[in-house]
């Protein structure tokens, strides 16, 4: 089960932590794959720049921000899986 299902009916907080923690370790495995060599792919890109923005809003306390940022990364991530299936 993922964790973004255990934490649905957790605080903007709650779900920014544990989104922020998800996504970043799944965007660095992808990004890291086969050494490197995915990691211009868009959709990686476009994950890592969600990562970055939900991190900053987590930062800043802006919660709800970084929720959205989180749930970019994730349909980012989900598009850079489906592309090597």
């Amino acid at each position: 089960m993922a964790l973004s299902a255990l934490f649905s009916g957790c605080s903007a907080e709650q779900r920014c932590t544990s989104g922020v923690d998800e996504v970043y370790s799944e965007y660095r495995t992808l990004h890291n794959a086969e050494d490197g060599a995915r990691k211009y792919e868009r959709a990686i890109v476009q994950a890592g720049m969600h990562v970055n923005e939900a991190q900053t809003q987590q930062a800043t306390r802006n919660f709800e921000g970084c929720v959205r940022s989180v749930k970019a990364a994730r349909a980012s991530l989900a598009e850079a899986r489906a592309a090597t299936n």
